[in-house]
């Protein structure tokens, strides 16, 4: 879905449009990939990334996970391992995670969603 590159690191988000039970919970990835090795060094859990992009942040990534009546958030994962650090619960799905200004502006269907985020 979207790929970015920071730091000799590859973010790679896979993912497809579905429900989280047609998949088995097995969706909506993102994967670091060293580009020096050309080996992936660490995965994240499923059901974090199907938003259209994602942001790279000097220790985070932030991404979006949602989909027609399944819960819908934002995600703060360590850029280092990929683990969760923070969740907030949108309306609805996002579709595009991007920057305003100092504020991370998350578009989903009906809504804007302007958040601030320390430490990222």
């Amino acid at each position: 879905v979207w790929a970015q590159e920071a730091g000799g690191t590859l973010y790679v988000e896979t993912a497809h449009s579905t429900y989280a039970s047609s998949s088995y919970g097995r969706n909506a990835y993102v994967t670091a990939i060293d580009l020096s090795t050309r080996r992936a060094t660490w995965r994240s859990l499923a059901l974090v990334a199907n938003a259209g992009t994602f942001l790279v942040t000097k220790h985070s990534l932030i991404t979006g996970y949602g989909f027609t009546d399944e819960p819908d958030y934002l995600y703060l994962l360590y850029r280092s391992t990929g683990k969760p650090v923070d969740a907030l619960r949108l309306p609805n799905a996002p579709e595009r995670i991007t920057w305003q200004g100092g504020l991370v502006r998350v578009r989903t269907y009906d809504h804007v969603v302007l958040v601030r985020v320390r430490g990222a």
